[in-house]
């Protein structure tokens, strides 16, 4: 079966968004595929109420891995299943594990196992520093950690869109990246020559332009 890359029905979405009712048959044969650990009751059967989105929200549905260290393993887990489009490669990056280690939730973010719809907002605080928006009262329990990758797993074209259009490349506001007994990074993707997924580090008081700071709210089933 594999991913589903696009939806067939007209919406006033990105042409490169998947059908909620797709994104349910993406997640059953992931977990069925790659050992996510799901029960089949743990996957909505139901597409989100879309009635509840508020402008520049994609609805998403989200696996959060069980297990200890579930944040962390949910992280690796979806990087290493998303897939590029045509002309896009991966960023084979052997030090994975290392990226993973050094990452932690943003205080205020709690891990949850389990498979839920979120509302994705890709346009969030763009051309704004991300210690700005990690440092908002409101803020932490609504930036995008891992809801990112599962963006990238659900609609793999995403990603040809960056840059040269309205959709910024995103940063991991709901992660803080530990480096040389430093938390002041933020983890980020970028298309490294425009053709390569890749995962980098931003200062977090560094202004990248271009960039965005997804945010998410949770949507509730039909």
């Amino acid at each position: 079966m594999g991913i589903v890359l696009r939806s067939t029905k007209f919406r006033p979405y990105p042409q490169f968004f998947v059908e909620p009712e797709l994104q349910i048959k993406n997640i059953n044969w992931l977990n069925y595929s790659y050992y996510m650990g799901f029960k089949p009751s743990e996957i909505p059967e139901r597409t989100p109420n879309l009635s509840q989105l508020l402008p520049n929200e994609l609805p998403l549905l989200v696996p959060y891995l069980h297990g200890k260290d579930g944040f962390r393993r949910t992280f690796e887990k979806l990087w290493w299943i998303i897939e590029t489009p045509k002309g896009y490669k991966k960023s084979s990056q052997p030090y994975i594990g290392e990226v993973v280690k050094r990452l932690e939730l943003l205080p205020g973010i709690e891990h949850r196992p389990g498979v839920r719809w979120v509302a994705l907002n890709m346009h969030a605080n763009q051309e704004r520093l991300a210690k700005e928006c990690q440092g908002d009262q409101i803020a932490p329990s609504w930036l995008a950690g891992p809801e990112i990758l599962a963006a990238l797993v659900q609609f793999p074209e995403w990603i040809s869109y960056w840059d040269r259009t309205p959709f910024p490349s995103p940063n991991f506001g709901g992660y803080i990246y530990h480096q040389n007994n430093y938390k002041k990074e933020v983890l980020c993707v970028r298309v490294n020559d425009e053709h390569e997924l890749g995962l980098n580090t931003n200062w977090s008081s560094v202004l990248c332009h271009n960039q965005s700071t997804p945010t998410i709210r949770l949507l509730e089933s039909c």
